[in-house]
This record gives C-alpha cells, structure tokens and sequence, in this order.
C-alpha cells in the first residue's frame, strides 16, 4: 500500500474507535507513511495490538510513531519486525514507554540495534514492567548490550520469554546475562543461538540455571562454539533446576561417565531427593 495507502487509511481511523489490532507488514510504508498512522492514533484509542514490520521503517519513522502512543495507552504487543530503526529509532521508542505501561510484547527483530540502542530501551523498562516477551534477535548488541540488559533485568520480573541469538554475544555477554538471572525467576524461554558464547559461556549460564526455575526451552547449541563439555554442563543444570522446584525427583537421559561425575559432585544440592532416574535411553 506503500505511504499514500497508509495515508488514505489512517484518515478513516475515527470511523473505527474501537479497533483494538492493526496489522500493516510487508506494505513499505515507510517513514511518511508510519507518520500518517500515527497523527491518527488519537482516533483509535483502543489500540492494543501494533504490527508492522518489513515496511522500510527507519529511525524517524519510529520518531513519527512513539510520539502519539500517549494516543494508545492501552498498547500491549509493539512488532517493528525487519526495518532499520537503529539506535536512534530504538532510544525515540524507549523515551515514550511511560505512555504504553501495558505492553507486554516487544518484537524488535532484525532492526540493526546496536549495544547504544539497547541501552536506550532498559533504560526505560521501568516504564513497562509487566513485559513478557522481548524478541531482539537478528541485531548486534554485542557484550556491551548484553551487559546492558541484564543489568536492568529487575525492571521486568515478569519477563518469560527474551530472544537475542544473532546478537554477536559472547562469553563475557553470557556471564552478564547469566549473573542476573535471578531478577527474571520466571523466564520460561531463552534463545541465544548463532552468537559466540563458547564453553566458559555455557558455563556461566549453567551456574545460574537454578535462578529461572521455570526454563523451558533453551536454544543456545547452535552457532556458540559450544564443545560437549558446554553441552553436558547445561543438561545437567537444567535438570538440578528443575529439581529445586519439584524437590524429590531428578531424572537425566543419556549420560556419559563425565556428566554423571558432574551430576554427583552437585547432589549436595538437594538433599531431601527421594528418586533419582539415569536412563541411556
């Protein structure tokens, strides 16, 4: 539809107040035509679903659309999938997050964000405290940006669900991760695929798996450099994890002789096991 379609629509907004998901993806709207949408959020007040990704949106497109979200208080999925907002697209989002207090979804994929534009946006998590989901993948926040977000993990305790594989992480982005983990007890799903974290970065992950109980899916084998040292370090850590919930119940398939040396030299951390299941099958 382009920009001139995107104008010719959101002129007619005020005959819709109640339309509560607008979804425009694959349309190259553009900067002038994510401006056009958003000088008519006023007349879609309801607005609680905004999708528009591949549209060849750049940073002063998402200038145009932050502007008005006080506009759309209600907002709870924000999905700017594949345009190139950048750092500064990312920091103009972050600056007005205090008018969207409801999101809970947050899908930034592919947007060239780098470790600058990472920190624009925790810096404004406080304003948003019940997300769920942060999708970052496919940009390059790097260590810095890992750093970054783990260090502002305590503004989303209620945080289940964060992608950030193709992010040119690696170990020392891990261990900042991995260190905070404990702010995100609920965290249900982590992909850090195609980064770079390696064995000593499975390994701080794997040492603070028992502060986000309940884990999942983990997605980290592929693209890290990850040997089966790091492999089996994680397996085991998961399961102890999930030991800690359920207290007297551990079960591991298809252990070698050095996860199980690994596995006894942590059983000291459960002591009230009642059932203990090692399988190869």
């Amino acid at each position: 539809i382009r920009e001139n379609g995107a104008k010719y629509l959101s002129e007619h907004f005020h005959h819709i107040p109640n339309l509560q998901t607008l979804i425009i993806n694959n349309n190259n709207i553009g900067d002038n035509g994510a401006k056009y949408l958003a000088e008519h959020f006023q007349h879609i007040p309801n607005l609680q679903t905004l999708i528009i990704s591949y549209n060849d949106i750049r940073e002063n497109g998402a200038k145009y659309l932050s502007e008005p979200f006080h506009h759309i208080p209600n907002l709870q999925t924000l999905i700017i999938n594949m345009n190139n907002i950048g750092d500064n697209g990312a920091k103009y989002l972050a600056e007005h997050f205090q008018h969207i207090p409801n999101l809970h979804k947050l899908n930034l994929l592919g947007n060239n964000i780098e470790a600058n534009g990472a920190k624009y946006l925790v810096e404004h998590f406080q304003y948003i405290p019940n997300l769920f989901t942060l999708d970052l993948n496919y940009n390059n926040i790097g260590d810095n940006g890992a750093k970054y977000l783990a260090e502002h993990f305590q503004h989303t305790p209620n945080l289940q669900t964060l992608n950030i594989s193709f992010n040119n992480i690696r170990e020392n982005g891990a261990k900042y991760l991995s260190e905070h983990f404990h702010h995100i007890p609920n965290l249900q799903t982590l992909n850090l695929d195609m980064n770079s974290i390696g064995d000593n970065g499975a390994k701080y992950l794997a040492e603070h798996l028992q502060h986000i109980p309940n884990l999942q899916k983990l997605n980290f084998k592929e693209g890290n450099n990850i040997g089966e040292e790091g492999e089996s370090i994680i397996k085991i850590e998961m399961a102890i994890s999930k030991c800690i919930i359920q207290k007297s119940e551990l079960t591991i398939f298809e252990i070698d002789f050095g996860e199980l040396k690994y596995l006894a030299e942590h059983l000291h951390h459960f002591p009230n096991l009642q059932k203990l299941y090692i399988s190869s099958d």
